[in-house]
């Protein structure tokens, strides 16, 4: 089970992310303004999946009329995608997989994600 509360740090600021809600596969985090909420999830099917998830919620000016405001809602996730019950992949395999990808999304990499360069 993740700790209870979850740390991000955006901005340089980290961010307290307490526990709000778990069941068997899934749990969530949020910061006491609702700003940001992490979820956890995994499901088993004909593959197994698993995601962990970052949402940002804030209130911004509405283009169309800048005397009035908009909720608007960012996310990303990652997710681990992989033949049911682990057939085929080693535990290892999968960590490795995924500290790969997120070793690969250095500072000058996720510029360059966000820029939607390919």
């Amino acid at each position: 089970m993740f700790a209870d509360p979850q740390s991000i740090t955006i901005s340089g600021s980290a961010k307290s992310l307490p526990r709000v809600s778990s069941g068997e596969f899934n749990g969530q985090f949020r910061t006491s303004d609702g700003a940001y909420i992490e979820s956890i999830k995994h499901s088993q099917g004909r593959k197994d999946r698993s995601v962990v998830r970052l949402d940002f919620k804030k209130i911004g000016a509405n283009p169309l009329d800048p005397t009035k405001n908009l909720p608007y809602v960012a996310s990303t996730y990652l997710v681990l995608e992989a033949p049911a019950g682990g057939q085929g992949f080693t535990s290892t395999e999968l960590e490795d997989l995924v500290k790969g990808l997120v070793a690969y999304l250095t500072a000058a990499n996720v510029t360059k994600f966000v820029g939607k360069e390919s």
